[in-house]
């Protein structure tokens, strides 16, 4: 099943390109958890005047069972973010990262949840 996907462009021309890239790589995320209800994208250009170039922000929102996850990968000093394929690919690993905590830390609460249960249905 394919995930909803939105993505939105601030401050920065649209790239087919680089939304094909971006809905390929939320699709992708369903590998390791199967139970994902949205991902939000903005790409935007940042607002302030230290950077210089073509820096772009990515802002990921992955809707989950539980807190979405959440991730800012944001221009900083000394960094690449001038490439939006190199931002776009290291916000997804990033949020693939998070996405795998998250599905790891359910799997272990409900092993958890099973022992407990299995536990108190033992008759003494």
């Amino acid at each position: 099943m394919a995930i909803t996907t939105e993505v939105t462009f601030h401050g920065v021309d649209h790239s087919d390109v680089a939304e094909a890239e971006i809905r390929r790589r939320a699709d992708h995320m369903e590998r390791y958890f199967d139970h994902i209800v949205f991902c939000k994208v903005t790409v935007e250009k940042p607002n302030n005047r230290r950077a210089h170039g073509d820096h772009f922000d990515i802002h990921i929102r992955i809707g989950v069972p539980g807190p979405d996850i959440i991730i800012s990968n944001e221009a900083k000093p000394g960094h690449n973010h001038e490439d939006p394929y190199i931002i776009i690919r290291d916000a997804f690993d990033a949020a693939e990262r998070k996405l795998k905590k998250h599905a790891d830390k359910i799997r272990k609460e409900r092993t958890r949840q099973a022992r407990i249960v299995t536990k108190t249905d033992i008759p003494d």
